[in-house]
């Protein structure tokens, strides 16, 4: 699955650009969810959100259904920005 959604400024932890820490749009993301994942995606935002790695410019988050059971890892990449 590949969809593309918006940025929305972060304040301090973030994909870096020009000095300004951005995240991906969280009403956009769970809209582009299928909706069965819409509801782990909100349980997964309530416990910490989305991860970002220090090496590249990515960010991403992890979804779990109800019981823990894992479901998928979704990364998060820029675009205009080479990881």
């Amino acid at each position: 699955m590949k969809f593309t959604v918006g940025g929305e400024q972060a304040a301090i932890c973030g994909v870096y650009e020009n000095g300004i820490p951005y995240r991906p749009d969280r009403e956009q993301f769970r809209a582009a969810l299928p909706y069965r994942w819409r509801q782990a995606f909100d349980r997964e935002m309530s416990n910490g959100g989305f991860w970002f790695d220090k090496r590249r410019p990515k960010a991403l988050i992890s979804l779990s259904d109800v019981r823990g059971k894992y479901l998928e890892t979704i990364y998060c990449m820029p675009i205009g920005v080479r990881p």
